[in-house]
Formats: C-alpha cells, sequence, structure tokens
C-alpha cells in the first residue's frame, strides 16, 4: 500500500518475468544450494542457542521476517497475477514456505527448553560436572536438516516445473 506506483509496477514486471520463466535461468542444484544456505544461516546459531542464548532476540527476528517476506510475497503475486497467482501461491510458496516456517519454530523452541533445562540444572546442582550433552538434541537437529533439505528439494522441484519451459 506504501510503494508508489512506480515502485509497484517494477517489482510487478520483475516477478511476472520470473513467474513466466523469463528470469529462472539458475539451475536446479543452483536453487537447492542456494536455499540450504539460506537455512543453514539459521539452524547452525540455532543449534548453539544453549550455549550463547543472548542470541534469542535475533531468532525471534529472523522468524518475524521470515513470516513477514512470505505475506509480502504472497500478496505481490496475487497483485501482479490476480486469480492465476492463487496457483502459483498454493503450488510454490505456501507448503513448503509454510513446512520451512514450522520447521524452523520446532528447533527454536527445543533450543529455548534446552537453555531452560541448562540454566535449572546449573541452579540445583551445585557439584554436578556442568557439561552440554548434545545426545537427543544433536539427533533433533541433524532430523531437522534433513527435513530441511527435502522441503528445499521439493520447493526447488516445484519452482522448477512450475516456471520452468
Amino acid at each position: 500500500l506504501l510503494l508508489s506506483v512506480n515502485e509497484k509496477e517494477e517489482l510487478m514486471t520483475l516477478l511476472a518475468g520470473f513467474l513466466g520463466g523469463k528470469g529462472s535461468e539458475s539451475s536446479l542444484p543452483g536453487q537447492i544450494f542456494s536455499r540450504t544456505a539460506a537455512g543453514t544461516i539459521f539452524l547452525v546459531p540455532a543449534f548453539f542457542l544453549p550455549l550463547i542464548p543472548w542470541m534469542i532476540p535475533f531468532h525471534l527476528l529472523y522468524l518475524f521476517l521470515r513470516g513477514f517476506f512470505l505475506g509480502f510475497s504472497t500478496s505481490m503475486v496475487l497483485e501482479t497475477l490476480g486469480f492465476k497467482g492463487l496457483f502459483y501461491i498454493a503450488v510454490t510458496l505456501i507448503p513448503a514456505e509454510l513446512l520451512q516456517f514450522l520447521l524452523s519454530s520446532l528447533l527454536l523452541c527445543c533450543s529455548l527448553q534446552e537453555v531452560h533445562h541448562l540454566r535449572h540444572r546449573k541452579k540445583s546442582s551445585r557439584k554436578a560436572p556442568q557439561f552440554f550433552t548434545a545426545g537427543p538434541y544433536l539427533y533433533t537437529y541433524a532430523a531437522g536438516f534433513a527435513m530441511m533439505l527435502l522441503i528445499i528439494i521439493f520447493q526447488s522441484v516445484l519452482l522448477q516445473a512450475v516456471t520452468g519451459p
């Protein structure tokens, strides 16, 4: 609503060109790699969150911005393509992005639970060794990373199928 007419038209032209197949020259492995790198930027610091709990606000800001950009992208696709945009939103944006958002939220909650567990353990037992045991926590993040890869592959294949020639 706050964009000027020229800015909105420029965004709509870029979006229509991308969804029309003109802007999607990047290969499937390239898309998968770039999306995996973007997901790893969240997962690696979130994994170490129990050791550096002062990073919690950054992760919450990341999730907020991710949801905001998903909403902005959805509204721009809908405004640019109209009724046909519902198809693109239903096929490419909503399933994979929503699953990634939920996965990131779940892993962040797991990290916050581990932060709480470590703080509670430190207060209750002074003589016990204060080690961070990452057994089930590590397995949770490994499974989360594998799920993220499957979601990214799913999203990239769908995007190539819808926007490809």
